[in-house]
């Protein structure tokens, strides 16, 4: 049979509001009657009814956190670096994943408020602000990860896409590439937009007009649209001798597409990501890329959203914009001829 907090109190010879004091951190408790209330708890194997503390302070203790894909790594090292701090401050974290489905991005926003979390991250797939609004009217803080958003009632933690798109161009131009493809995801959302603004801004200064056929674009940032892409570009009668893609996830999936069809990398043709996800180090050849400190990303957003669920920051419209850079690696090098 499960121990009662009476028994608790008995057998720790205090009073069970002591007890609940202790559990539930409601006041102070001195340290010797703490120590003799835990000693308690552990002897009869006492557990703290969950359900029932988070009735009686309105608060769960766990966050949601939403992302479109978890085969990215990138989303893998976002979601993880978010749960290890949510963690030490005492959070669970529910993991959502939304197939870079909008409908079913909103439903799982439905989901967990339905299970009463106290705060919501989500890494858009798509402007999705409706869903957004949604549990803004629940009076449950929202903060955007990887994503910008004008809109000034979010909290928005964001890498410089712009500054990155520019760098992965600039690095192919230094080394002398003058036709250079670009391969993303979806035209829709600020990461995509900025970065690849970056790509434009960097060619402009080369004084170098991209073909609209070698700025391809596909509804997901994912490895099979990626390596389909790639021969696309070689099939044509003067292939270009770069591309840049728009994550590394894609990248990988260009790069075992090269590989298939019997090209060199970099020899005949180079390839620049971006994220620097963790594989992009192992791959062969190893991936150079434009690094966004991805962990950085995710604890960032849980301290934001740390601060409006503890009420110690009831300001929002947040803006944190974390530095990219450049890091070369095997898969870039000069243009053959």
């Amino acid at each position: 049979m499960r121990a009662t907090i009476k028994q608790v109190a008995a057998a720790a010879g205090v009073s069970p509001a002591t007890v609940s004091n202790v559990v539930n951190n409601t006041r102070f408790v001195s340290p010797e009657l703490c120590d003799r209330v835990y000693k308690a708890m552990h002897a009869l194997h006492y557990e703290p009814n969950a359900l029932a503390r988070s009735l009686r302070n309105q608060r769960t203790c766990t966050i949601g956190v939403i992302v479109p894909d978890i085969a990215n790594p990138f989303y893998g090292t976002l979601s993880t670096a978010i749960e290890a701090k949510a963690r030490e401050a005492g959070y669970t974290v529910m993991v959502c994943i939304t197939h870079y489905d909008l409908e079913l991005e909103y439903a799982e926003i439905k989901t967990l408020l339905s299970k009463q979390v106290d705060g919501i991250i989500i890494a858009f797939s798509a402007d999705n602000l409706t869903a957004v609004k949604y549990a803004q009217g629940h009076r449950v803080p929202v903060v955007v990860v990887d994503w910008f958003v004008d809109d000034k009632s979010l909290d928005v933690v964001t890498a410089d896409n712009r500054q990155g798109g520019y760098l992965a161009a600039r690095h192919l131009l230094d080394l002398g590439h003058r036709d250079i493809a670009y391969v993303t995801g979806r035209l829709d959302g600020m990461p995509t937009i900025e970065r690849l603004a970056g790509f434009h801004r960097a060619m402009a200064e080369a004084d170098i007009q991209t073909p609209e056929s070698w700025i391809i674009h596909y509804p997901r940032f994912d490895f099979t649209h990626a390596r389909e892409t790639v021969r696309l570009l070689l099939d044509t009668q003067k292939p270009p001798t770069a591309v840049c893609f728009g994550n590394d996830y894609m990248a990988l999936g260009g790069l075992s597409a090269l590989h298939e069809v019997g090209l060199r990398v970099p020899e005949d043709i180079s390839i620049v990501g971006f994220d620097d996800i963790w594989v992009s180090s192992l791959s062969n050849p190893t991936l150079t890329t434009v690094r966004q400190p991805t962990a950085r990303l995710g604890e960032e957003a849980f301290s934001i959203l740390c601060a409006h669920m503890t009420e110690a920051d009831s300001s929002t419209g947040q803006r944190v914009t974390l530095d990219v850079a450049l890091i070369a690696r095997d898969s870039s090098g000069p243009p053959r001829n």
